[in-house]
């Protein structure tokens, strides 16, 4: 089984805060931001974005990479899906 999550960090009064914001339906392999601030996620299932308020929506569920490990140009998927 493979999952992430993704976290909030931030420094209050000399002390880390860390909190968690969402639950990802798989494990993170890449991720960039897009022009609206969202995250492009390539997971190890598929391709998800994540908006602001930590909502997601799924893109692919399931990508060919699955099988293979393999990088991808995330300029192609920017202008693609954003």
């Amino acid at each position: 089984m493979s999952s992430g999550q993704i976290f909030q960090i931030e420094k209050k009064n000399d002390n880390w805060i860390v909190e968690k914001k969402v639950e990802l339906p798989a494990a993170p392999y890449a991720t960039t931001l897009t022009k609206d601030k969202e995250f492009l996620i390539v997971t190890s299932h598929g391709l998800i974005k994540v908006n602001q308020d930590f909502e997601i929506e799924t893109l692919i569920k399931e990508g060919f990479w699955r099988c293979i490990y393999t990088l991808i140009p995330f300029k192609l998927l920017e202008k693609i899906y954003t």
